[in-house]
């Protein structure tokens, strides 16, 4: 019931509209050579002028000129400008150069009136992002993730440590698990969506180019790889709001914060597991094997094999009921 609840209160946000450009090839139009660079860029890069950027390095070094034929700069002599981390860049002029045999795309990017200047496309994309928060989080996400994963894993074993001291069992998902399917669903959930992630990213790159500067959290509207994708993404979101529900309910004190830091540890776990391992296309087999392996764990645990003998209540093993405290025995075969 409380699934269903949170996955009708997020369906609105899920059913958001998203930026979707359809670009006439650029050899269809008579238009000037200029133009005609213009709208190669946008189809091919994805991004076009008048998009907007934030650097995400220390500095960027912007030149007032525009290189010619590859070997001098045609420009009023003038001092290369600079543009810091946290400043906003927009798109003002693209044009394709041969440089030494190979094409290149010069880009004008402007963070106001007197501070413009030149940079490839290369510099470009290696230190600024698009200005979409969805884009951001992309990009935040695949550089720190390795940061979160040391960060919660060192509070886990912390926390582990002093229960040791205490001679209590560690609560944690797959191992002393809680009576809940939840949480092993979410793990499960994980492993899927780093398995498509990189599968994406290392099959399709052009069309996870594409979504990267035009995102949207509407799956329905997507390519199918990255409708699914987003699917395990809003899934991982209800799965563990559902989960903190029945670890508050079952567990109390330190248990539910170790319990808790213990999911999101194995959740990061098992995204870096899934996410390199399919790199070199282990991940998917792998994924077959976990899956199987963490249902074969979760009804070991949960599913119930017996009946009391006096309340009807679900029993994992012979013996005193824990509901209605009768003793239960198991009646030889005749």
């Amino acid at each position: 019931m409380l699934l269903h609840r949170l996955f009708l209160l997020l369906l609105p946000f899920m059913a958001c509209a998203c930026t979707h450009r359809d670009y006439q090839a650029a050899d269809r139009w008579d238009l000037p050579q200029e133009q005609r660079d213009s709208l190669e860029f946008a189809l091919t890069r994805h991004f076009t002028v008048n998009d907007n950027f934030v650097v995400s390095s220390d500095s960027v070094e912007l030149q007032p000129f525009l290189p010619q034929d590859g070997m001098q700069a045609v420009a009023v002599r003038q001092e290369a400008a600079w543009v810091y981390r946290g400043d906003k860049v927009v798109v003002a002029q693209t044009v394709k150069l041969d440089t030494d045999g190979h094409p290149t795309f010069y880009i004008k990017v402007a963070h106001n009136q007197e501070v413009m200047g030149w940079i490839t496309e290369d510099v470009l994309l290696e230190n600024a992002v698009p200005c979409d928060p969805i884009s951001q989080a992309i990009h935040a996400f695949s550089n720190n993730y390795l940061f979160a994963l040391f960060i919660l894993m060192g509070m886990v074993a912390l926390l582990y440590l002093y229960r040791l001291r205490q001679h209590k069992r560690l609560p944690i998902v797959h191992f002393n698990d809680i009576d809940s399917l939840y949480p092993t669903l979410l793990c499960m959930t994980v492993a899927v969506g780093a398995t498509l992630y990189t599968s994406i990213r290392q099959l399709a790159p052009d069309m996870w180019a594409a979504y990267y500067f035009a995102p949207s959290l509407n799956p329905f509207v997507q390519p199918w790889p990255i409708g699914m994708f987003l699917l395990c993404a809003w899934l991982t979101l209800i799965l563990f709001i559902a989960s903190l529900d029945d670890i508050r309910q079952q567990l109390h004190g330190y248990d539910v914060l170790t319990y808790t830091l213990g999911l999101a540890s194995m959740g990061l776990v098992l995204y870096l597991i899934f996410s390199q391992a399919t790199k070199i296309y282990v991940g998917y087999p792998l994924l077959g094997i976990y899956i199987g392996a963490a249902l074969h764990r979760y009804r070991r645990q949960h599913v119930a094999k017996y009946l009391c003998g006096n309340c009807g209540k679900p029993l994992h093993r012979i013996g005193r009921c824990p509901h209605c405290g009768m003793l239960n025995r198991e009646h030889p075969e005749p």
